[in-house]
């Protein structure tokens, strides 16, 4: 991956899930590697309850554990000192990232969700929304779903909007979206798109 994370989880007692929760506000002045290193049948996870900024890079998740985007207000958010709301984006490229949100609060607040870095696998990247927010990722954003993506609404997640939806294949593999018994809601068009030569 060449980055273990400007933020990063260490797996102290690995085969054992821990927990870690940062309440606080993060400036990422850049592109931001988040990483979990513990995963597998129990896996850690990152807790982020406070206000996320940007300057002009994404978030890129990485690691085999979990990062949890939490909290009881809007994570991508400006405060003092900071270049900006967290409106870059996000790239899943390994392990789960989950969007725990109540009511019309967002977890994001711009840029394209991606989902997969298109290295292929079984669904070894995750964008799990589980909150019960009605928009946590907001209907202006669009999201991809590279071929080891998987986009999923669980929880106590009912409804979401997004902008445009893409989802990439190669041959027979292909990102997934699995909605359940969830309403996800296009703004804009749906694309199947190859991610190279079939």
């Amino acid at each position: 991956l060449g980055n273990f994370g400007s933020l990063r989880m260490l797996d102290a007692t690995p085969g054992t899930t821990e927990t870690a929760t940062v309440s606080g506000n993060i400036n990422f002045l850049a592109t931001a590697f988040v990483g979990v290193d513990g995963g597998g049948a129990n896996p850690d996870r990152l807790i982020l309850n406070g206000a996320l900024a940007s300057a002009a890079g994404q978030m890129i998740k990485v690691g085999p554990g979990e990062l949890e985007v939490a909290g009881a207000s809007d994570n991508g958010v400006g405060f003092v000192g900071a270049p900006g709301p967290w409106a870059h984006g996000l790239l899943v490229r390994q392990g789960s990232v989950f969007f725990n949100k109540a009511g019309a609060l967002r977890a994001i607040a711009g840029g394209t969700i991606t989902v997969g870095d298109g290295s292929g696998g079984t669904n070894p990247a995750r964008l799990i929304l589980i909150g019960s927010g009605t928009d946590q990722i907001g209907g202006n954003l669009n999201v991809d779903v590279g071929l080891n993506g998987q986009l999923l609404l669980a929880g106590a997640t009912l409804t979401e909007s997004i902008n445009q939806l893409q989802i990439f294949r190669l041959g027979n593999v292909a990102g997934s979206v699995d909605t359940g018994t969830a309403t996800l809601t296009l703004n804009a068009n749906i694309f199947a798109s190859n991610a190279g030569l079939t």
